[in-house]
């Protein structure tokens, strides 16, 4: 993506304009316009050259089946891994004499991924008060090339004291790199 803004200013140049000793070449910054020296103004005029480009890979294997069948119903056990390649490229270029500025950014992230889902109550199984309850136990391990890796597990309950509602609750661990 190109971006140019027109009509923007150099903060080098205002600077020295507003540090300037000589009246009639200062910028006033309380005039209407027409006290400043058009040449002063010309000067501190600058366009603005914004360019970024974001790129964002990733591939995905996931698989999930049923492990065991219990009065509660199926525990259900999924398993997986992905990988993501992120990478932003910035440049900006203003002013005088106009020198581009450029930040180029990027990040490979790796991770594998797990959770068991074990329904305690069911159909099979219920209880007055309880239509289902089930668990759910989850982690999920991620490397950064340029962060290092961590580990993050997840712990969630469901519980439904009749049909039509239900009530959930999760605690998880959480970061940002």
């Amino acid at each position: 993506q190109r971006l140019v803004a027109r009509n923007s200013f150099d903060s080098a140049a205002l600077s020295a304009a507003l540090a300037d000793p000589n009246p009639a070449t200062a910028f006033n910054p309380f005039s209407d316009g027409d006290d400043n020296d058009p040449e002063t103004i010309a000067a501190i005029r600058s366009d603005t050259l914004f360019t970024a480009q974001s790129d964002l890979k990733s591939a995905n294997l996931t698989t999930r089946g049923p492990l065991l069948d219990t009065a509660g119903g199926s525990i259900e056990l999924a398993l997986g891994a992905d990988f993501r390649e992120q990478a932003f490229d910035s440049m900006i270029a203003s002013g005088a004499p106009n020198v581009p500025v450029r930040s180029a950014r990027a990040r490979d992230v790796s991770a594998l991924f797990t959770e068991l889902r074990i329904p305690l109550v069911g159909k099979d199984n219920r209880l007055p008060g309880i239509e289902s309850l089930e668990l759910s136990l989850a982690g999920r391990y991620e490397k950064y090339n340029d962060f290092g890796d961590t580990t993050t597990p997840r712990y969630a309950l469901s519980w439904a004291p009749l049909e039509g509602l239900k009530v959930r609750g999760t605690w998880s661990r959480s970061f940002r790199p």
